[in-house]
């Protein structure tokens, strides 16, 4: 994966300059290529089907769970039901934990919603490509 970010530098020391010279005395703004690098551990992902947000004065904590149903065991609906009203809690096993910053949540919310608002719109176009199909066969 590739992206772009945007940085914004200083010079802290002011120099003469001839006219041939840009002026560097002020802030450049320089475009580096991200090189996106994954750990070998986090190379597959994590599956999450659960997630908690806590907010603090200044960040975002967000933390995805995996929650696996419980076994539920026994020969008779009667065993299935005492095993299922013994039961006080399943475990919801943390699989990543984010903290983001105030700034750069809105970011993340906006490109969430573009990326479903783009696979919403792919379904709906799947599917409707495979009704038409649907329909020619049966025509």
């Amino acid at each position: 994966m590739r992206g772009f970010i945007f940085a914004r530098l200083s010079m802290s020391k002011k120099r003469q300059q001839t006219p041939t010279e840009p002026d560097t005395s002020g802030p450049i703004a320089v475009q580096l290529q991200v090189q996106y690098e994954f750990p070998e551990s986090m190379a597959i992902g994590a599956f999450a089907n659960h997630m908690l947000v806590q907010t603090d004065e200044h960040d975002f904590h967000l933390s995805f769970f995996q929650i696996t149903p419980p076994m539920i065991v026994g020969s008779s609906d009667t065993e299935r039901m005492q095993h299922v009203k013994g039961l006080t809690n399943v475990s919801a096993r943390c699989v990543a934990r984010v903290v983001v910053s105030d700034g750069m949540m809105p970011k993340i919310i906006e490109a969430l919603q573009g990326n479903l608002d783009r696979k919403r719109q792919l379904n709906e176009t799947r599917s409707a490509n495979g009704k038409e199909k649907a329909h020619d066969k049966t025509a």
